[in-house]
């Protein structure tokens, strides 16, 4: 049996390089604005401005994959890179402030010293911040949390959640109080909002403090708060006498650690949704838990000492 002729003479052609030809040029076809729209997208965020190459072909397609892919992982590198630069900052910033001493009143010291590294910090996080907000930014409205995620949001989350614990930790030595998730939030977005006459909320973007990223960092807070508080425990000895061995900040501290326990057991874990999520807080909860021990033991310790010394 032969195959039928077409008008033309011709015999089809049913070789697979030419099938699979004929089906990404209909494909293609289907798709060509949307996918004109996507590499131009991608193209501008890469900032080589070409044209979007014509998905006419097989070889067209190739080329539209390619840049979307190479488009990824440019954003996605620079949005790490972004990231590191933000927890290191944000690590110098911790250690400014653990550095803060108290007063004999118990009131804590800021040296000129201690804010100016401070300042250093905060404006390297908020060029970081400034440098990626186009490839992970949101739309931002004043007064509304974000909710849209970004899928790069994984690749900043631990300097976020760095920055959160730098931000509540300072936000707690110099107010006394835990900083909300919407101050965060509000500090960012200023930071990142671009130069002008108020623009409407609309018209830029800001990047979203998730969640997840600020109960984590919150977590971690709490071990800056254990350390803090150890290291101005005051040893008490029979050979002098110490004043106020146990500052009031320290068992304020104990406090706040003791109520975020009850508030952290009530968490329901269901809602931080990725189980990436669901394993950083088992495990940070556990040195949470252990932070507050040391805490804990440590001012029932200079207690027991009072105690037997008197």
């Amino acid at each position: 049996m032969t195959l039928a002729k077409s008008p033309k003479n011709e015999v089809p052609n049913y070789q697979p390089a030419a099938v699979v030809t004929a089906t990404a040029d209909t494909i293609g076809q289907k798709r060509v604005a949307e996918a004109h729209e996507e590499v131009a997208c991608s193209k501008q965020a890469r900032g080589h401005g070409m044209n979007a190459p014509r998905i006419d072909s097989i070889e067209g397609l190739f080329q539209y994959c390619r840049g979307s892919l190479d488009a990824h992982h440019d954003i996605r590198e620079k949005v790490i890179k972004a990231g590191r630069d933000v927890t290191n900052a944000s690590k110098k910033i911790i250690f400014a402030l653990q550095s803060v001493r108290l007063d004999s009143q118990g009131k804590v010291l800021f040296t000129a010293s201690i804010n100016s590294n401070i300042d250093k910090g905060y404006t390297i996080i908020q060029e970081k911040l400034q440098s990626i907000v186009g490839e992970i930014g949101v739309n931002f409205s004043h007064g509304v949390h974000p909710q849209k995620r970004s899928k790069y949001q994984h690749q900043i989350s631990g300097g976020i959640q760095e920055f959160v614990e730098a931000v509540s930790l300072e936000c707690y030595l110099r107010e006394g109080r835990i900083i909300t998730l919407r101050e965060v939030q509000n500090r960012v977005s200023e930071w990142v909002k671009p130069k002008g006459d108020n623009p409407h909320p609309s018209e830029y973007k800001t990047i979203p403090i998730t969640i997840e990223d600020f109960i984590l960092g919150l977590f971690d807070l709490t071990g800056e708060l254990m350390r803090f508080s150890i290291s101005n425990l005051k040893p008490v000895t029979a050979s002098k006498e110490v004043v106020d061995p146990i500052p009031s900040i320290c068992t304020n501290m104990l406090n706040v650690m003791r109520e975020f326990k009850t508030q952290f057991d009530q968490l329901n874990l269901t809602e931080l949704g990725r189980n990436q999520d669901l394993k950083e807080f088992a495990k940070k909860r556990a040195v949470f838990e252990a932070s507050l021990q040391k805490v804990e033991f440590g001012i029932y310790g200079v207690f027991m000492r009072i105690n037997e010394m008197t």
